[in-house]
């Protein structure tokens, strides 16, 4: 982004389960840690649990959250 932020785009994975519930679960765990409980964790910009839109898939677009990472993969 302009301002040095980094944005990230995730899809589901098939293995997790239905698509529709990994997302919208995934979104509420996250904003319930940062807003309901105060944990810092990142912000979540859009999110989709249906496949019918512009991307075609279930998506979440969230920030990178902040820290050290623990391990590549």
């Amino acid at each position: 982004m302009n301002d040095g932020k980094i944005v990230l785009a995730r899809i589901p994975n098939p293995n997790a389960g239905p698509a529709f519930y990994s997302t919208a679960s995934e979104v509420a765990t996250m904003e319930l840690t940062r807003d309901v409980l105060q944990i810092p964790g990142p912000r979540i910009f859009d999110w989709s649990a249906t496949s019918n839109n512009a991307v075609g898939s279930e998506y979440i677009i969230m920030e990178e959250a902040s820290g050290t990472q623990l391990g590549v993969a």
